[in-house]
């Protein structure tokens, strides 16, 4: 009866002025993966108020050059779309720390380079976050293979996420 755990439930005045940092670390992302990852964020009905911010781990200026490229081809569809080399590979949790710094929107969306989102995904995310004060965090459901992890079969609530 919760009208935030509805298919398709959207706020849409609150989304539309919401603005997020996109956060993706990369290591030795091919220019298709990108390519998948930034077309399923083009999809999002307000793509200007995205602030897309990769972080690259792969320390090799070939591979760099690659991404460089394949983010050009969209940065006109988002409010910012920034790379960053790595003089070393940090890992995940250290390259987001490092975009994090940078960081200015009131929203952080943390994405692998390898994901794909379906069609209002973000807008469904965005929905429970403003409509649900007590969340913390909001995860995507995870296809073709749901993560390990107990989480209410009604709600969806777990206690952490991937």
């Amino acid at each position: 009866t919760d009208p935030r755990f509805r298919p398709g439930y959207i706020d849409a005045d609150g989304i539309a002025n919401s603005r997020v940092d996109v956060q993706i670390v990369t290591w030795w992302t091919t220019p298709q993966q990108l390519e998948r990852l930034l077309a399923g964020l083009k999809g999002y009905r307000h793509p200007q108020q995205l602030h897309v911010h990769v972080w690259d781990n792969s320390v090799d200026t070939h591979a760099h050059r690659q991404q460089a490229d394949a983010l050009a081809a969209v940065a006109t569809r988002f409010a910012a779309l920034n790379l960053q080399a790595s003089p070393r590979n940090l890992g995940f949790g250290k390259g987001n720390n490092a975009l994090l710094a940078h960081g200015t929107a009131e929203w952080v969306l943390l994405l692998n380079p390898d994901a794909a989102l379906d069609p209002g995904a973000l807008e469904q995310a965005l929905s429970v976050a403003l409509n649900d004060p007590a969340a913390g965090a909001v995860e995507f459901r995870q296809r073709p293979y749901e993560h390990p992890k107990d989480y209410h079969p009604i709600t969806l609530e777990t206690g952490w996420v991937s």
